[in-house]
């Protein structure tokens, strides 16, 4: 990680957190075994340790774009990536929600460890993943490439405060 991060950033980590693998639709239900796109939801100014919220592809079935079997699809929220013509999944959610949208700029070089653009779900559920001290030289930033601005930053965590209200997560 050559430079802090800050929230809106997209970073490659690879979640632990098993309730994140098992809610989202996971037939291992084991952590991640590669580094996937994650969002920095917040980052502690004291420690620049970040807290991430990880996204997860869709399945192309049926002729369409959808959730994972068994995904708990009101904690993985749609995603939308702005400028990339990508759709959008199917949502299925227990109330009716607009998607995450995550810009694009295609004005910067897509970083070689970024995947391609695929519908996509982000990590709703509770605050997210910590990223392990010994893991912080390990994030890769997309840079400019692609983000999260401020306010859809704030309608994801709006979303987390919902759940965590009506229908949290086990810790």
């Amino acid at each position: 990680m050559a430079q802090p991060v800050v929230p809106g950033d997209i970073v490659m980590y690879k979640p632990t957190r098993i309730y994140l693998a098992i809610s989202s639709g996971s037939w291992t239900g084991n952590p991640a075994q590669k580094k996937r796109p994650c969002a920095v939801i917040y980052v502690d100014q004291r420690t620049t340790i970040p807290i991430v919220a990880p996204l997860c592809g869709a399945v192309y079935m049926n002729a369409g774009w959808q959730r994972r079997y068994q995904m708990v699809v009101d904690w993985w929220h749609p995603v939308l990536f702005a400028n990339t013509g990508v759709p959008v999944p199917a949502d299925g959610a227990s109330i009716q929600r607009q998607p995450i949208i995550i810009t694009h700029n295609p004005l910067y070089t897509k970083p070689p460890f970024i995947p391609h653009f695929k519908p996509s779900y982000i990590w709703a559920g509770d605050s997210g993943e910590w990223v392990a001290h010994q893991m912080l030289q390990e994030l890769e930033s997309a840079g400019g490439y692609m983000r999260v601005d401020a306010a859809q930053l704030n309608q994801l965590l709006a979303w987390r405060d919902y759940w965590f209200y009506w229908n949290r997560p086990p810790a």
